[in-house]
């Protein structure tokens, strides 16, 4: 038995509803254990030696005696780390200490520890740290140690980790602003039951005797539509000025403050005659990503300045070979978009797996001129949908994706680059269907 429209569109969106829900846990399942991995390795081997040194900032200064120090190497061979013993003595009480910083366990390179022993042989008097509430904690180094760096390793994982709750999230969100619209805006268009045989009720029965050859039905061109007052939508931008300069400048604040922990400690470093060069390559990349996220911030910054735009169309939705009116006003001073362009583009994307690296690949098929003009005065145009191209599809692994992209060029400014995303639907047809 076949169903009518209204019953496969309740289907569709059911299963819809399973499939966003399926995805949603499989987002969080994936991401789960990256932002486990990448928080405890910035915790562990960055933010708490961190915070040690911080805490011990205020710690007592106090005279100590090296009883002995050596380099240990761990069990393979390939790791370092310094092992200081010293005495200290607080209110007539002695005590032994064995930590020499907060950066606990082994690392790469001999030698730096090797000087570091050299420089404190046993029977040295020296200063260590003493924590005033508790004598019996102290260290014998409490600055910033390069070792620190390993933390930064652990971004790419909470960054992957974080991408799963975000995509969930945004997902969720999207799903139930399309069921909204769903339900405010309803499309118009004829909905017919499937026929199985050329039977009808009698004119007895209120209706009419059958006619095996009935006159053609006429129904509305899909391009006559733009005609009939269905009073128009404004549509949302994906993503605002503002909501993009609040998550650039929490990631650069992110970034910028771990790395300029470790860029202290360098030019502390060179400040003493001590400059060291392979730190300072290691810090480049880092330092150079930094100031890219700076930059990135300034741009989303002067973005909040421009001209906004706000875009009306008779439908977020439209099937394909449909067509609707497009009104565009700007507010604010429109005097400084020397070039706009207002286009629309389907995109396709694909998301794929290799080994554990997750790519997703975007191709765009069809870019529909809807307007180029020299000003950012209000204006109207007409979008029309190819009816040879493909409709909007959300899947666990592909996607089609409908956009109009609204562009205009400020000399020597940020650009307007904004984009808003619509829902295109399959051909309609119309007609009886046959058994």
């Amino acid at each position: 038995m076949k169903k009518s429209r209204r019953e496969t569109d309740a289907i569709s969106e059911e299963g819809t509803r399973k499939t966003g829900r399926f995805g949603n846990i499989g987002f969080l399942l994936f991401s789960s254990p990256f932002l486990l991995a990448g928080a405890a390795l910035i915790y562990f081997l960055g933010l708490s030696p961190a915070l040690r040194i911080i805490r011990a900032s205020t710690w007592d200064a106090t005279p100590c005696v090296v009883i002995s120090s050596r380099v240990a190497s761990s069990s393979d061979g390939d790791t370092f780390a310094v092992e200081i013993h010293y005495t200290y003595t607080v209110d007539g009480k002695q005590y032994q200490g064995t930590r020499y910083g907060f950066f606990g366990g082994y690392s790469s390179g001999y030698d730096s520890k090797d000087e570091v022993v050299k420089e404190n042989p046993a029977g040295k008097y020296a200063t260590c740290y003493v924590n005033p509430s508790d004598p019996a904690e102290a260290v014998f180094h409490r600055g910033v140690s390069w070792e620190m760096l390993w933390g930064l390793f652990g971004l790419p994982f909470l960054a992957v980790g974080l991408a799963g709750p975000f995509m969930a999230v945004r997902s969720s969100l999207r799903q139930r602003r399309l069921r909204k619209q769903s339900q405010a805006n309803p499309l118009s268009w004829p909905t017919f039951e499937a026929v199985h045989s050329p039977v009808s009720l009698s004119a007895t029965q209120g209706g009419a005797p059958f006619d095996p050859h009935p006159a053609p039905l006429v129904y509305p061109s899909p391009n006559s539509l733009t005609s009939i007052p269905i009073g128009g939508v404004v549509l949302e931008a994906a993503m605002t000025p503002a909501r993009r300069l609040i998550i650039m400048t929490i990631f650069a604040v992110f970034w910028n403050g771990i790395v300029s922990v470790f860029v202290g400690v360098l030019l502390k470093q060179w400040g003493r005659g001590n400059f060291e060069w392979m730190l300072a390559l290691f810090l480049t990349p880092f330092v150079l990503i930094g100031l890219l996220l700076l930059f990135g911030v300034a741009h989303g910054f002067l973005a909040l300045f421009n001209p906004r735009p706000r875009l009306t169309i008779a439908s977020r939705q439209l099937a394909l070979g449909e067509s609707a009116d497009l009104e565009w006003e700007f507010s604010g001073a429109t005097r400084r978009v020397k070039q706009l362009r207002v286009y629309l583009e389907g995109r396709e994307e694909a998301t794929y797996r290799r080994g554990t690296d997750t790519s997703t690949d975007k191709n765009v098929f069809s870019t529909i001129e809807i307007a180029r003009k020299p000003n950012a005065e209000p204006g109207r145009a007409l979008v029309e949908i190819p009816g040879n191209t493909m409709h909007s599809f959300n899947s666990e692994h592909n996607k089609i994706v409908w956009e109009i992209h609204v562009k205009g060029e400020i000399g020597y400014w940020s650009d307007v680059d904004e984009t808003f995303e619509i829902e295109v639907l399959p051909r309609k047809s119309f007609g009886i269907v046959e058994p």
